[in-house]
């Protein structure tokens, strides 16, 4: 379920108020609104919580354990729409002479009274009675919220409309073994994958299979069906990158280039078919550079943006990137904690998409009639809600196999060749287990070419605090060229899709497309 919360000023509010050129304290705002973030109510609604001895069970079960549960409750950002605000100028008296201090005159623009906000507080699960009537409490107690409380701001209004959420969504039966899974985020999101500093926290521009696969489970965890989805991994969640619409999208090739300090887009260029082409000559003795190949000499880099699969494009995909600064309150002393500063660095893209795969239709229709989900780091904090829907994805095997005879065809106009190609290109990152070698998740193929980069891969254990297991992986975006000298190997190619690569496939790793890269502009015009 969701509460609908309207928050009515009565007096000026000032919430994490940020130092300007013209004021010295401003509300927090976006550009057409002001807002409450999703933390400060849920600050001002735990402090006085806490005071309830006889809701002590209630408070543990509805704000959380710091460091070690999550609460059931999840707090959006409060927004005031069409906001209206007031401007004030304050002096600091000195306690000792009772005159004003020196240099101590500061000016305050806040949200003026009169304001409404409203937003969301998301429930996982349901409300027992007694939960009900704390927090049917709190809207009566928690009467200020924000800055200069002392000073006169910050009186507010606190109303709860409670609103069945478990909406039932229509869910197609037109389903194959795959679908795309779209996410739209409705606040930024903080998927953390490492913490560059104690109190600095930087979300990934993209969201890990492993991530989303949380936050379906976490929905999911009462149902009969949570052992086989999660637990066996009979379902493969994807890595999911940003689009614009909704349409599969993945991370650009590690092959693909764009002429060096160029802004623009244009000049796009794969190296994946001019690197086979080279080695093929080198073979021959009569060495050949991808240098030699430009047609104009300019230097290349690698292009940025994301490939949209079905059109052979690079799209770019901005993200409004946001920085927010936290600090932890001691419930004791209603002071700053020592030391408990965090940042956040958030993302927020339109959407978000990848391919979810089954062995079992079922299971992909099951998980399409869930409608939102929340994912990352500080969710209870106003972060990472999402609408979730999963579409059919149709054709998908007729393109892998168009793309390897459009690909093959590209290739032995240059090479003497009786073999079929099959060009891969990671999706997600690809854990190769302990004791293998790539070329030994490819039985029955052989590795013509491979172009990545190593990473480690880790993610970020809220609870105790520290990073998880690190992982030695193939990055997404990495180019893998099978050789093989049956024609007709699309089955088992197919097959090598729906189980995925490597190790722990069911958090998304392991991931890959078939993508004809001579549909790119190749280095030098071979085609």
């Amino acid at each position: 379920m969701k509460i609908k919360v309207a928050i009515e000023t009565k007096s000026p509010l000032l919430v994490s108020e940020e130092v300007s050129s013209i004021w010295n304290k401003s509300q927090k705002r976006d550009i057409n609104s002001a807002y409450i973030p999703g933390s400060a109510l849920k600050g001002a609604l735990r402090e006085t919580a806490d005071t309830l001895t006889p809701y002590k069970q209630e408070v543990f079960s509805l704000f959380g354990m710091e460091g070690s549960k999550q609460g059931k409750l999840q707090f959006s950002k409060i927004i005031c729409k069409d906001p209206s605000y007031i401007e004030k100028t304050h002096v600091v008296l000195n306690r000792k002479t009772k005159t004003h201090a020196h240099n101590k005159l500061f000016s305050t623009n806040a949200l003026a009274n009169g304001n409404i906000l409203e937003g969301y507080i998301y429930v996982d699960g349901e409300l027992t009675a007694k939960e009900k009537e704390l927090l049917d409490g709190l809207t009566k107690m928690v009467k200020k919220i924000g800055g200069m409380k002392s000073a006169g701001y910050g009186l507010v209004d606190i109303s709860f409309e409670y609103q069945d959420s478990n909406s039932k969504v229509e869910v197609s039966t037109d389903f194959e073994n795959y679908a795309l899974l779209v996410l739209e985020p409705l606040e930024p999101f903080l998927a953390i994958k490492e913490r560059s500093k104690n109190y600095m926290y930087k979300s990934s521009k993209i969201i890990y299979g492993e991530t989303i696969r949380g936050a379906y489970a976490q929905i999911i965890s009462t149902d009969p069906l949570f052992e086989k989805i999660v637990l066996n991994e009979e379902v493969k969640f994807p890595t999911v990158v940003p689009s614009k619409e909704d349409k599969l999208m993945a991370p650009s090739p590690s092959t693909t280039m764009k002429r060096k300090y160029k802004s623009t887009d244009t000049g796009i260029f794969d190296l994946a078919l001019a690197k086979m082409v080279e080695n093929n000559i080198n073979i021959g003795r009569n060495l050949l550079s991808l240098e030699d190949m430009s047609t104009d000499g300019e230097r290349l880099e690698n292009v940025g943006g994301y490939l949209d699969y079905f059109n052979n494009s690079i799209i770019n995909v901005e993200s409004d990137t946001k920085q927010y600064t936290q600090t932890a309150v001691s419930r004791q002393t209603r002071a700053t904690k020592a030391g408990q500063l965090r940042s956040y660095i958030t993302e927020h893209f339109e959407k978000m998409v990848g391919i979810i795969r089954s062995s079992n239709k079922e299971y992909i229709e099951m998980l399409a009639r869930i409608d939102s989900i929340s994912v990352g780091n500080s969710k209870t904090r106003g972060f990472g809600k999402m609408k979730a829907k999963i579409i059919p994805l149709h054709n998908l095997k007729e393109q892998f196999e168009k793309n390897i005879k459009s690909f093959t065809e590209s290739v032995k106009r240059h090479i003497n060749s009786e073999s079929t190609y099959i060009p891969l290109l990671l999706t997600s990152d690809l854990i190769v287990p302990v004791g293998k070698e790539l070329k030994d998740l490819f039985s029955g193929f052989e590795i013509n070419q491979t172009i990545y980069r190593k990473d480690t891969f880790s993610s970020w254990n809220t609870g105790t605090n520290n990073t998880k297991t690190f992982y030695e992986t193939l990055k997404a975006g990495s180019v893998i060229i099978l050789e093989s000298e049956n024609e007709n190997c699309i089955e088992e190619i197919w097959q090598m899709f729906l189980d995925g690569l490597g190790h722990r496939t069911g958090s998304g790793f392991g991931s890959f497309l078939v993508v004809d890269y001579s549909k790119l502009n190749t280095v030098g015009g071979v085609k």
